[in-house]
């Protein structure tokens, strides 16, 4: 088997903090959805802000639906 060697594994520390990276993004959604839920029962506000609320968490949610769907966040290091 050849071995290309920059895919050795030193390299599994920098994948794994990526994937790490990857999942406190993922994690950041719930605060997304947070913020925008209040946006929207919270005192009456300009408009502008509670369609900016609700496009940035539909944005994070189609973002971590083409995550999901994608198998990105699988922690292994194997390649």
């Amino acid at each position: 088997m050849i071995r290309i060697c920059w895919l050795a594994d030193h390299l599994d520390k920098w994948i794994h903090l990526a994937q790490l990276v990857g999942l406190a993004g993922a994690l950041g959604t719930l605060l997304v959805l947070y913020d925008a839920i209040q946006t929207w029962i919270s005192k009456p506000k300009r408009i502008w802000s509670n369609l900016y609320a609700t496009a940035l968490a539909l944005a994070c949610l189609g973002f971590l639906w083409f995550v999901i769907a994608g198998n990105l966040l699988r922690f292994s290091a194997g390649y």
